[in-house]
């Protein structure tokens, strides 16, 4: 009896929840698959500053290769070197 609530108690449950509310008197199923779904979604929006950071970091460098590249010059890049450009990244 005791192993067999041990055993339930630890497996993983991969049916349906089942939970009441008191304040409604019904009985509610949640999916383990939707809780998941919400960690992932807030390990997204956790996640979202730190790739943002990521993008403005290595961006306007990548910019700036790919310009040179196709030799577009502009404003006051065109004043300067490609080498002393390609120099600052």
């Amino acid at each position: 009896m005791l192993l067999n609530f041990l055993l339930s108690s630890t497996a993983p449950q991969f049916s349906h929840r089942r939970s009441h509310d008191s304040t409604t008197g019904f009985y509610s199923q949640q999916s383990l698959h939707s809780s998941g779904f919400y960690v992932a979604a807030a390990a997204v929006i956790a996640g979202t500053p730190f790739a943002f950071r990521f993008f403005l970091a290595v961006f306007p460098r990548f910019l700036i290769v790919i310009l040179l590249r196709l030799n577009i010059t502009f404003g006051v890049y065109k004043h300067y070197p490609k080498m002393m450009l390609l120099n600052t990244l």
